[in-house]
């Protein structure tokens, strides 16, 4: 089994999602509005305890972290280690879904608290430019500097960049860093303890040091540790069920296309049994996922069919 380091979404939630952890939350949570000049908080404490791990057994969930600072702005922090077509809509929709939910019927529109979306990135979102960090607000596209209320903000962090630059230096040579970069650096290498820079991070920052801390005491829990391991690998089959899924419908779509092609004799017959049969492998295709029980959304976004038509399969 490979190694599991704080990337791995069960062990995050795990530890950050905990109330007598807070206080590493708080730390990360600062780290990443101080990178961006924002105000630092008093105090943030998790509002989705951690679930027991049986419950996690069999399916994915979302292992984010929702909290609430002492004002009452919403938080979401969530580590995602694969890349998706649709994230940044995926993160979009979660942020709006977040702000939306706090209406009712005894509440206006004015008790709405501001929501912030932090996504830590196992993969490179923004490959156009070498930073790692990246704010978003709402402001006048016009007049960048004429923003709205920030009542809902997305940051996202790119861990790859940040490892891949300091990954480079060589041993005995080590950068200061700041505290976003220590945290970052730290999620992704804890399972490295011969690493100089995280003996060097541990060392200097305590509430790094007390996040090292409640990661050993994790792996030492064989049941917790077993549990994040059959999460990691369920992750990893269904990546592999859904990579399956394109490439048999790419191949079979592609020689139904052919052969109807070929027997009608003409450029538009080939493009129709294309057509045709790529519609047939993605019906076969998001049968086989339903039953393997890979979600609607997934299977909609693969095979291009709608969430009807995947239900009623």
């Amino acid at each position: 089994m490979a190694n599991l380091s704080l990337t791995n979404d069960y062990i995050f939630r795990h530890i950050f999602g905990s109330e007598h952890n807070s206080d590493i939350l708080l730390s990360l949570v600062n780290a990443i509005l101080q990178s961006k000049h924002q105000k630092s908080l008093v105090s943030i404490h998790p509002v989705n305890p951690f679930l027991p791990v049986e419950e996690f057994a069999e399916r994915e969930g979302i292992l984010d972290v929702h909290a609430l600072d002492s004002s009452g702005k919403q938080y979401d922090i969530e580590i995602q280690v694969r890349p998706q077509r649709a994230y940044i809509k995926r993160s979009l929709f979660y942020l709006s879904r977040m702000y939306g939910s706090q209406l009712s019927r005894s509440i206006d529109y004015e008790r709405l608290e501001p929501c912030v979306s932090i996504n830590l990135l196992d993969f490179i979102l923004f490959p156009e430019v070498p930073e790692f960090q990246h704010l978003f607000t709402f402001c006048e596209i016009d007049h960048r500097e004429r923003e709205l209320d920030r009542e809902m903000t997305l940051h996202y962090l790119e861990i790859p960049k940040l490892i891949k630059y300091y990954g480079s230096i060589n041993e005995g040579n080590h950068p200061s860093l700041n505290l976003i970069e220590k945290w970052l650096y730290l999620l992704k290498e804890i399972d490295n303890p011969e690493d100089a820079m995280v003996q060097d991070i541990i060392r200097e920052t305590p509430e790094l040091d007390r996040a090292k801390q409640e990661y050993e005491r994790f792996m030492t829990d064989e049941q917790l540790k077993w549990k994040a391991e059959s999460h990691d690998k369920w992750l990893r089959d269904q990546a592999q069920y859904r990579l399956e899924a394109i490439q048999d419908g790419r191949a079979e779509g592609l020689a139904i296309g052919k052969a109807e092609g070929k027997a009608e004799g003409k450029a538009e017959g080939k493009a129709e049994g294309l057509t045709e049969g790529k519609k047939t492998a993605n019906i076969e295709n998001a049968r086989k996922m339903k039953q393997k029980g890979i979600d609607l959304q997934t299977i909609s976004e693969i095979t291009g069919l709608s969430i009807a038509e995947i239900t009623a399969l």
